[in-house]
């Protein structure tokens, strides 16, 4: 169930083990400059593990009881500043752009690679925010979006991120190939250690890559969008805070 239209960046996900949905509570979107609310506080019920996402300066969580904390980078928020363009964020992981159609990102993380849409969420002053978001399972790829891939970045066989979830342990990507309506395999992200925390700061910090297209400058700034784990220890009244 799903309580906004449209997923925003920043979204708590409550994995419900009893009926296995993932229930998804809209939080704000918060790109670089934040355009949305940065705050959450709900209650979490003990056991469950919780999926928030998000990237931001610093992210502070705070409890009125323990609860284990543990994260890693599945993607990036990309900030544009110029026109879009085909783009390597780093170490396996890219933007793609195929001009008239819509920006990629791609990402290979060992034996897996992935791929997520980029949702242009907002302009501002001249800098483009692209989220990553899931293909819908009929969401297919072009022939030509499948050959830009495989001749921009090297890989063969990306597959769709259609959900992601979390037991804790790994965060799960569901994934689909290009052109079929059927999910077909799964990513594991194994998590590092939880720490148990009443209160904890998160710095993240993204990188910076600059391009000349055209003889236009065109700089690029990606941050981690990380995927925390929250695990109450009992029912916890949880904030979240982003700067």
């Amino acid at each position: 169930m799903r309580l906004s239209k449209f997923p925003m960046a920043l979204i708590i996900a409550a994995m419900v083990s009893v009926t296995a949905v993932t229930v998804y509570l809209n939080v704000s979107l918060i790109p670089i400059p934040v355009v949305a609310d940065p705050n959450f506080t709900g209650t979490l019920v003990a056991g469950s593990p919780y999926l928030w996402r998000g990237t931001a300066s610093t992210i502070q969580i705070s409890s009125n009881a323990t609860i284990a904390v543990t994260y890693a980078p599945v993607a990036y928020v990309v900030d544009v500043s110029g026109p879009l363009t085909n783009a390597s964020l780093g170490p396996d992981a890219y933007l793609i752009y195929l001009k008239g159609g819509r920006p990629l990102l791609l990402i290979a993380n060992g034996a897996s690679v992935y791929m997520f849409k980029l949702v242009n969420m907002s302009k501002v002053n001249g800098v483009t925010v692209l989220v990553p978001q899931y293909f819908g399972i009929n969401e297919y790829l072009t022939d030509q979006e499948v050959q830009a891939l495989e001749q921009l970045t090297g890989y063969y066989g990306a597959e769709r991120v259609i959900d992601v979830e979390t037991n804790g342990t790994y965060i799960i990507l569901s994934l689909a190939l290009p052109q079929y309506n059927v999910a077909n395999d799964h990513a594991y992200i194994k998590l590092p250690p939880a720490t148990a925390v009443t209160s904890a700061k998160y710095d993240i910090a993204g990188h910076g890559i600059s391009r000349t297209v055209n003889g236009t400058t065109v700089s690029i700034y990606a941050a981690p969008y990380e995927y925390f784990t929250i695990i109450p220890q009992q029912n916890a009244q949880v904030t979240i805070v982003v700067k």
